[in-house]
């Protein structure tokens, strides 16, 4: 089978050497030899030195109008003008393996479909967790049970920003050092404020609660104004912090949110540190399972583009039903426990002003400073802000810090 690339950044590069290095035992296992015939650049000049130069081209004609080419890998990332390639490519009977976040979380379904309507396949494990096997097992397994709850860590930048912060580090130094290591961005944006595991979020939630999600409509928050005494003070409470991903079904409704959350020492998302992302679902049958490794790089999110390719080879069809539109509601509307970090005039006094609004609460200070952190009862975000709206008035509080969410076992 001939196979055009669409892009020749790191995953395109893992790829093509995936491609390369193991084409013997793939041809044997598959009954017929994979060869790359085009893979399209931005810019020739760049890749003059490459040992891939013979197959480069910039023109993407060379890929959607050639008949050979029965499958396009598109990992060129983006949805302009990546989308108008992928779709002319299925319009041209060609099957398309993609590990694009970007395109799936909003354009899926229409993706699907079309491929569907010309007897093509779309396949897109490695667009969430890199090298972790997570859509093949939604789809083929998971999706025979009834699924209620998802969270995990899906972004590996800000997890790794996170622990380094966690050991002692302070943001800007954990970012930088992030930078060095080829974890983070130039513009850490994407990764820093939540919208590259929003995008990851959208695309399993889809696919667990078999609705159609908007990708803009799961709130998200970033890690920007973490610090150490925010680790100090969970640590002391018993618990990590963590850049979290969260989704759940309460009859009809679908909850969901990304936000760095509170999580106990004893829960399996505590132990995923560095770039490794970790996945936790819960269905009514299966239970608990969970997934973890490499979410991101090169040969990690290669390895799930081939995984996907051979699967198509060997003739893997995946069928859906249309998913129903489904509006996503904030999860803080669930009733939840919330750090809440302050800072005091008082310290004593503002413990025993805390007890007088909140049940059942947890405390901590740290003696270097006037920050006291509690974990709330459960209750919703509003009814919250309306307890710290009361306490802003309170002599012995000079400032509500922050608050987030607090992951439990329901």
């Amino acid at each position: 089978m001939e196979i055009g690339i669409l892009g020749f950044g790191t995953v395109g590069k893992g790829v093509y050497e995936l491609l390369s290095r193991n084409n013997a035992s793939m041809s044997s296992v598959l009954g017929e030899e994979l060869r790359i015939k085009k893979i399209l650049v931005k810019d020739l000049n760049k890749h003059r030195q490459e040992e891939a130069y013979p197959f480069i081209t910039d023109n993407p004609e060379e890929i959607l109008e050639d008949r050979d080419i029965k499958l396009v890998v598109e990992v060129m990332g983006g949805i302009d003008p990546t989308y108008n390639y992928v779709e002319r490519a299925i319009e041209k009977g060609k099957n398309v393996v993609t590990a694009n976040k970007d395109m799936i979380s909003a354009k899926g379904s229409e993706l699907y479909f079309k491929a569907r309507e010309n007897g093509v396949e779309i396949a897109f494990e490695a667009s969430v967790g890199g090298g972790i096997p997570i859509i093949k097992p939604m789809i083929d397994y998971i999706s025979n049970d009834i699924v209620y709850e998802i969270s995990g860590i899906l972004n590996g930048t800000s997890n790794y920003i996170m622990s380094r912060m966690e050991d002692g580090m302070d943001y800007n130094s954990a970012l930088k050092e992030a930078r060095e290591k080829g974890y983070a961005e130039s513009d850490p944006t994407n990764d820093v404020e939540g919208f590259d595991a929003r995008r990851k979020l959208t695309i399993l939630s889809s696919l667990a609660y078999k609705r159609k999600i908007n990708v803009e409509d799961i709130p998200a928050r970033g890690i920007t104004d973490i610090d150490i005494n925010d680790f100090k003070l969970a640590g002391l409470l018993g618990y990590s912090i963590k850049p979290l991903a969260m989704s759940c079904i309460r009859g009809d409704s679908i909850y969901s949110m990304v936000a760095p959350a509170l999580v106990e020492k004893n829960n399996f998302l505590n132990n995923v540190r560095g770039v490794i992302n970790g996945i936790r679902i819960k269905g009514e049958s299966l239970g608990e399972l969970m997934f973890t490794g490499a979410g991101a790089g090169k040969l990690p999110t290669a390895t799930a583009v081939v995984g996907d390719i051979m699967d198509i080879i060997k003739g893997r069809k995946v069928k859906f039903s249309r998913f129903e539109e489904c509006a996503i509601r904030p999860y803080s509307e669930i009733d939840m426990r919330f750090y809440v970090r302050i800072k005091t005039q008082n310290g004593g006094q503002a413990m025993e002003d805390i007890s007088v609004i909140f049940d059942d609460v947890k405390m901590a200070c740290l003696p270097e400073s006037d920050d006291i952190a509690f974990i709330t009862d459960k209750l919703t975000e509003e009814k919250l802000r309306l307890y710290l709206n009361n306490m802003r008035f309170m002599d012995s509080v000079c400032n509500i810090d922050k608050y987030l969410p607090v992951l439990e076992d329901r």
